[in-house]
């Protein structure tokens, strides 16, 4: 009897959960602010973006914003202070690894949005490549750390072209325990006995607290083609890795973006009455988004000719 009570219940449950009702307007109110958004990188010229978070009838909107007052210190000397007429504030300078920056936006009607971030010194290695039948080998080794303060450790790859096509691997096998286990996957095979059958999707992720241990690291990168590729792109030429040494801002803001990104349900997905938001974490105090320091290596393989296989 209580075997059939109990599937009476269940069966209640789920045509419940699966009914539309009608939801009252959300009693979240979420102040107007304003939106930064920045990677500080010794590789590309300082580039900051605007937006602001306003009200709409239909909840938020987020605009461009132009005509803010900017307040940009490089270790507490001014490199710009003045009203930028754009949404995009570009500067042509480099940052530089070691210095600390802050920033300071004002812009009537909305709280000053600031934030603060050090660019710190890249983690380089020794990175060789090796083929391995029609999978590329990576193999990365005497990791350089000796300038690393709290940072944590990034690890992408892209197939390109000379031409600057380019694409990121979706899918990086990898067999080691230093890895974070935040985007990793079981694989329906293994690629081999160095990297197995776990793959993590995008990205490698080392916390600095693991990374003193890491001496050696092995992966393989796997490009799957999804049923959305309906055009064949040119052959790879090269394969790069990326190393991005990421201060503790943007491993918080990228690892919190990633977690929320997976949460995303669809409507018909009976699970959505245990969704549970996800926070975005970002720096900018009395505002919204990202003002991060990075700093980043990259190294180029040739494929040889046998390699350029392009699903």
């Amino acid at each position: 009897m209580r075997e059939y009570l109990f599937l009476g219940l269940l069966g209640l449950f789920v045509s419940a959960c699966s009914v539309n009702y009608d939801i009252p307007p959300s009693s979240v109110t979420e102040a107007e602010r304003i939106i930064v958004n920045s990677y500080l990188n010794p590789s590309d010229s300082i580039r900051v973006r605007l937006h602001k978070l306003t009200h709409s009838e239909k909840g938020y909107a987020i605009h461009a914003l132009t005509g803010a007052h900017i307040v940009l210190k490089e270790n507490d000397a001014v490199l710009f202070d003045g009203v930028c007429t754009d949404s995009v504030l570009l500067l042509p300078k480099h940052p530089q690894a070691g210095a600390t920056y802050s920033i300071e936006v004002t812009y009537s009607g909305l709280p000053e949005a600031r934030a603060r971030t050090r660019v710190p010194s890249s983690i380089r290695c020794t990175a060789a490549y090796s083929p391995d039948g029609y999978r590329n080998l990576i193999r990365l080794t005497s990791f350089d750390i000796a300038r690393c303060e709290n940072e944590n450790l990034w690890i992408t790859a892209y197939r390109q072209r000379q031409d600057t096509v380019v694409d990121q691997y979706p899918d990086l096998y990898a067999n080691n325990g230093l890895i974070d286990m935040v985007n990793r996957q079981v694989g329906t095979r293994m690629i081999n006995e160095q990297v197995g059958a776990m793959y993590h999707i995008g990205f490698l992720r080392i916390k600095h607290k693991n990374l003193a241990s890491l001496t050696e690291l092995v992966f393989a990168p796997v490009y799957a083609s999804s049923g959305r590729d309906t055009v064949r792109r040119p052959e790879p030429d090269k394969i790069r890795v990326k190393l991005i040494t990421a201060t503790p801002e943007y491993d918080r803001y990228n690892k919190t973006l990633y977690e929320q990104k997976t949460m995303i349900i669809t409507e018909d997905d009976i699970s959505s009455v245990f969704y549970k938001p996800q926070p975005v974490s970002g720096n900018v105090q009395q505002g919204l988004g990202i003002f991060a320091g990075i700093n980043e290596e990259n190294y180029v393989f040739q494929l040889p000719e046998r390699e350029r296989i392009w699903p």
